[in-house]
């Protein structure tokens, strides 16, 4: 699963839970990102900030 593929799945979910976290968490370390991945995963961090995505 891509960066993009988990990320959408969890802005439909509106949850991270903790196997996406650990799966997104594994990505994040294992390569630079293009702009329209890290332009999903700034909108994912605004998403958490404003409480929209929960954790859990």
């Amino acid at each position: 699963m891509s960066v993009l593929d988990t990320i959408l799945e969890i802005l439909q979910t509106k949850r991270l839970s903790p196997e996406m976290e650990r799966r997104l968490d594994a990505m994040l370390w294992s390569r630079e990102f293009d702009e329209v991945e890290l332009a999903a995963l700034r909108e994912l961090e605004s998403l958490l900030e404003n409480g929209v995505i929960h954790l859990g």
